[in-house]
């Protein structure tokens, strides 16, 4: 997958662009350190909530969209992070306007808005998150961070190798996109990437043990590799993340997998929901309903079969 670039989209009413007058710019220069330091703290978020691993399950996610002190509007809106034990969603719109120069007039009323949107599921291995701003006065930022931990049975004469894929898939809309993905396995190994609008994206940070873990993919479309499990059974923690600001529109789903288990290799969640919904194979308990199921089925049938050889 490759990212996308698209170009800029005008979404003010008066239908010219203040965008290349001094005024403008100068906006546009004043709020540079804000949306810098909004993607730091992003930054900062998602590598600490993934590096530190996690010993439950949960779904958090967050988003907000402010505007700069040179519009006008109800005031920035940041709703609290929302966090369920299986999936989340989280949202902030706010609609702005403010005077510009334009075409043959002292000044004209120009509208924009701002909009963030995310959201997470276990049961999927999807994370969503999008952000997108009409204009430079504008700023939204939206995240989602999963934990789950996991219990591994390899009932096996060796160590095995859990193939996993973490694809990212997303779009920028001019040149103030950013965003930042994150994968850590508790005790292996953790990496993030950051990708920009304007190109030059790459590793913020990695680490892995390479006894443990084989990468064979690391860049702007995500991951894959495999880890090591031991025999018998083991424990571990996975913490994936998400975060977008300012036209990034990465709703196309970032989604983790893991691959076929090698026979022998099964695995529990704190959840009881992860990847279940994905086509996965199920986790045991899952299979015990399935066989539940089938043994109920033809305790129906049974009887009917009776019958016909009797008549």
């Amino acid at each position: 997958m490759t990212i996308r670039k698209q170009g800029d989209r005008g979404h003010l009413r008066t239908g010219a662009s203040i965008m290349k007058k001094p005024n403008a710019v100068a906006r546009a220069t004043r709020h540079l350190a804000t949306r810098e330091k909004l993607l730091a703290g992003l930054v900062v978020s998602a590598i600490a909530t993934s590096f530190a691993g996690s010993a439950m399950a949960d779904v958090t996610t967050t988003a907000s969209a402010t505007y700069s002190s040179s519009a006008n509007g109800p005031g920035p809106v940041a709703p609290p992070s929302q966090t369920g034990p299986v999936a989340s969603s989280n949202s902030a719109h706010v609609d702005y306007s403010y005077l510009g120069a334009c075409n043959g007039a002292p000044y004209c009323t120009f509208f924009g808005y701002a909009d963030a949107l995310a959201s997470g599921d276990l049961s999927t291995g999807q994370l969503k998150a999008v952000a997108f701003t009409t204009d430079s006065l504008g700023n939204a930022a939206a995240g989602v961070s999963m934990n789950e931990s996991l219990r591994f049975d390899a009932q096996t004469d060796s160590p095995q190798w859990i193939d996993f894929t973490y694809d990212v898939d997303g779009s920028f809309t001019g040149s103030r996109g950013q965003a930042l993905y994150s994968l850590a396995l508790g005790g292996i190994g953790g990496w993030s990437y950051r990708m920009l609008a304007t190109g030059g994206s790459g590793p913020v940070s990695s680490t892995s043990d390479p006894a443990l873990v084989r990468l064979s993919r690391f860049d702007a479309t995500g991951m894959a590799g495999s880890f090591r499990v031991p025999k018998g059974l083991s424990s571990l923690s996975i913490s994936l993340g998400l975060s977008v600001l300012n036209n990034a529109d990465f709703g196309h789903t970032a989604t983790f997998r893991f691959g076929a288990l090698p026979t022998g290799v099964s695995y529990t969640s704190r959840s009881g929901q992860f990847l279940t919904q994905t086509g996965a194979v199920p986790e045991p308990a899952a299979w015990a309903m399935l066989v539940l199921g089938f043994g109920a089925i033809g305790s129906l049938i049974r009887p009917r079969r009776a019958l016909a050889a009797s008549v």
